[in-house]
């Protein structure tokens, strides 16, 4: 299973206070909606599935329950937009997870048109509508808070065509480079009834129409899901941008190629949040600490190894440009990899950084036989995390907590 169908389902469980008040002679009023809450201290840990067992073997090797499972069945037919009662969430399999002390992460299309014929444009206008409307009868019927997941990684598994290009969004970023048309094709419509300014600050000709196209999305899902529907257990979270080094070229800089590097220039995390942050709960990243070459690296890019401080210096920087962009707002790694070699070694030290940054709040681990992420019993990264954990505990909270929404839920949008 490729890694964008898995995350295209993610799913995350958590445990909830309760904050419901009780009349004395009265019968309990009923209990509010909820959202998952940050630790107040330290952060959660979490673990991608695609197979049975592979939650408790992360549990076997550390010695902790964990809060967080990430299971790409729980939303299946996120990309197969178009195919009649394709899309769904898996009730059941999301109730066994809460019982179990887990909580999920739920999906509708993810706003990707590589997955033909999804399109932005469609989806903003209303074209999913009625898709979307039985979805929400599942996530009502599940009544649990969890993640919200618009789109996995645009900069990664994503990024041949990021939120989409051309007039109606469905072509892919080569289109837009080689026809030199990345920045004045993307037009949004007026909100819908109640929030006409929910796409205040798109369709500007000096934004990349794939970044633009994802914040469309992002806007509309939480206007539909929070506003419209009501459904404020729903916590969304910034769509897990890669981070990382810089790549190390042995190539000169190609004249050619100077319309590329500025589509690439208003591509970033922080060109993307700015237009979201007002419909993100949580900010969400990935972080895959690949010291050495691969088969998936770039044609043109050095095959060196790139040393370990490469990845902590870079997001070391990273979170720490965050905690000032985004003050207040607590960060997930979605995926998380500390591949051999010297996985324990990556372990020590990534996870330490981790905990150094107060605005980490959770950390999901990876698993896939390709890239060798599995933590896994007697194994030194398990052996090094199981340390940590046995000398602060406190730092490792094994169920998450909530907070209680909102009574009113108001339009949201740029002023």
């Amino acid at each position: 299973m490729t890694r964008r169908l898995c995350m295209a389902a993610i799913g995350v469980c958590v445990s909830c206070l309760s904050l419901a008040a009780v009349a004395r002679d009265e019968p309990a009023a009923e209990k509010p909606p909820e959202k998952i809450m940050p630790p107040q201290d330290g952060l959660y840990l979490g673990q991608t599935t695609f197979e049975r067992g592979e939650v408790k073997l992360l549990e076997r090797a550390i010695g902790r329950k964990v809060a967080i499972v990430v299971d790409p069945l729980l939303s299946p037919g996120a990309e197969e937009a178009g195919e009649p009662g394709a899309l769904s969430f898996n009730v059941e399999e999301a109730r066994e997870y809460w019982e179990q002390g887990y909580v999920v992460m739920a999906v509708a299309y993810e706003a990707y048109p590589g997955h033909k014929p999804f399109t932005v444009d469609k989806l903003i206008r209303g074209g999913y509508d009625k898709e979307l409307t039985r979805l929400v009868a599942q996530f009502r019927q599940f009544g649990k808070p969890m993640f919200f997941l618009t789109a996995r990684e645009p900069n990664g598994v994503l990024s041949p065509y990021w939120g989409g290009y051309g007039p109606k969004g469905d072509k892919s970023f080569d289109w837009a480079f080689r026809n030199r048309k990345a920045f004045t094709e993307f037009k949004p419509p007026k909100g819908p009834e109640g929030n006409p300014k929910l796409f205040k600050g798109l369709g500007r000709d000096d934004q990349n129409d794939g970044i633009e196209r994802l914040a469309a999305a992002q806007r509309y899902y939480y206007d539909f899901f929070i506003r419209r529907e009501k459904l404020t257990f729903l916590t969304f979270e910034s769509m897990g941008w890669a981070v990382g080094p810089p790549l190390v070229t042995d190539q000169p800089p190609d004249p050619a190629e100077a319309y590329e590097r500025k589509m690439f220039a208003k591509a970033t995390f922080w060109d993307l949040y700015e237009l979201i942050k007002d419909h993100t709960d949580w900010v969400s990243i990935n972080w895959y600490v690949t010291t050495h070459p691969g088969e998936e690296d770039e044609p043109g890019v050095s095959n060196v190894v790139r040393p370990l401080s490469d990845f902590t210096k870079s997001m070391d920087t990273f979170l720490t440009k965050l905690e000032k962009v985004a003050p207040g707002k607590p960060v997930l790694l979605t995926e998380t990899g500390f591949p051999p070699p010297e996985a324990g070694k990556k372990m020590t030290e990534c996870m330490k950084l981790l905990l150094s940054h107060k605005n980490v709040k959770g950390v999901i681990f990876w698993t896939d036989s390709d890239t060798l992420c599995q933590v896994r019993p007697g194994e030194p990264e398990a052996k090094v995390l199981k340390a940590m954990i046995e000398k602060a505990p406190e730092k490792f909270p094994a169920k998450a907590t909530c907070f209680a929404a909102e009574s009113e839920i108001k339009a949201v949008g740029p002023d």
